[in-house]
């Protein structure tokens, strides 16, 4: 045993040079869809040997994801064009590399084909004016987010998810994309609004905690209506008192149920073929630290922005799991879709928050005037140094066409 020991921490050694990049060299970087950015499109970056998190200039920084933990999804901003300069953090050390970029029409169609072959060969067929790009297969993403560069790619080249992805982002208006791909949602200070006032008007407890303290009080007056038939001693009538007290203290106590220095609402939007949306405003109360780690059907999650100048979000890091570090008074917003629920039944009716129509209607679609507050804890990110609480559900459909 301890000669294999021995043997397997020489091979470890052996290999750790080749595969971290020795001090002083810069990182390679490669862009798997090829040297190209759309302004306002997600950008797919790929470190070799890995990094602990990588951004562009303005942006929030990217958490590693992909096959082999070394890709990383980039939100852009309009200002990406010409050469992208990156940067990276790994081993505790911060370096930058540059990258020669084309610049592609927002608008438009774009469109993935293999190296060597034709559009006609791949049985994809363009619309008038598509740009087509050739892609190398040893570079493919393995992330689905990594593929939204593109509106289109022949059947075997990309995996069924990331197909079908495109697919389904292709059949829908164009103003209804940004809700059911958050990463491609543009500034807006309304989703912010949105969110603050689902917050203040939600419940302030977790839905756990609330039960836990309902449970107490209804435990307590039935304590002191079956008491009042006894005679038992002092003693013994404040140890029945304590009792169901000490247990509620220690259930809200422990597992870190409580909100803390930072609090976390999330608002759940439903919308049939566009998917589930799920917002996640988190607020400082007191500087702090917290992470959030998505549900397992929810994709790489988007930080939003208040403005296209917000600098606030660099402060954030974000890929499935989202990691923000606030002082006392600011808030950040993340979004990001999980697959579509059932429609919760049996209970109350709350009228919707009155800039959620807005924020809407400027996406395509009109929000129902109601909604419920809870839902299912799986669509709900796990939060380590903040509790989130389970806000605002609201249901919306596409507008339809006028003629």
């Amino acid at each position: 045993m301890r000669t294999l020991r021995i043997l397997a921490l020489t091979l470890f050694a052996w290999a750790a040079p080749a595969l971290a990049a020795p001090d002083g060299e810069p990182p390679r970087v490669e862009l798997p869809l090829g040297p190209y950015v759309r302004p306002g499109r997600p950008l797919g970056v790929r470190v070799i040997g890995g990094a602990d998190r990588v951004r562009a200039p303005g942006t929030p920084w990217a958490l590693p994801q992909g096959e082999r933990g070394d890709e990383f999804i980039l939100q852009t901003t309009p200002a990406t064009v010409g050469v992208v300069t990156l940067e990276i953090e790994r081993g505790g050390r911060a370096e930058e590399a540059s990258v020669a970029v084309e610049t592609l029409a927002t608008d438009g169609v774009v469109v993935g084909i293999p190296a060597g072959a034709t559009p006609e060969s791949c049985g994809v067929v363009l619309p008038s004016g598509a740009r087509v790009l050739s892609l190398d297969r040893a570079l493919l993403p393995t992330v689905d987010e990594g593929w939204l560069l593109l509106d289109g790619v022949a059947e075997d080249l990309a995996p069924k998810s990331a197909r079908e992805m495109l697919t389904r982002l292709a059949a829908l208006p164009p103003a209804v994309r940004p809700f059911a791909e958050p990463l491609l949602l543009p500034p807006d200070p309304l989703p912010f609004v949105v969110a603050a006032e689902a917050a203040a008007r939600g419940p302030g407890l977790p839905g756990d905690v609330a039960a836990a303290l309902g449970i107490l009080a209804l435990t307590e007056i039935l304590l002191v209506g079956i008491l009042a038939l006894r005679r038992d001693r002092p003693w013994l009538r404040a140890a029945w008192i304590a009792a169901p007290a000490a247990a509620a203290l220690a259930f809200v106590a422990t597992g870190d149920r409580l909100p803390g220095a930072l609090r976390a609402d999330a608002i759940i939007v439903s919308s049939g073929s566009a998917g589930d949306l799920v917002l996640v405003r988190v607020e400082a109360r007191r500087a702090g630290r917290a992470s959030f780690d998505l549900p397992a059907s929810a994709g790489t999650a988007a930080v939003l922005r208040h403005s296209a100048d917000d600098a606030t979000v660099t402060s954030v890091s974000a890929g499935r799991r989202v990691e923000v570090d606030l002082p006392t008074g600011q808030s950040r917003l993340f979004a990001f879709t999980i697959a579509p629920g059932p429609t919760p039944t049996g209970e109350p009716d709350v009228p919707a928050p009155p800039s959620l129509e807005r924020w809407l209607a400027r996406l395509g679609l009109r929000a129902a005037p109601h909604g419920r507050y809870g839902f299912p804890p799986e669509a709900l990110p796990r939060g380590d140094g903040a509790r989130v609480v389970a806000g605002f559900r609201a249901s919306a459909e596409p507008v339809p066409p006028t003629k």
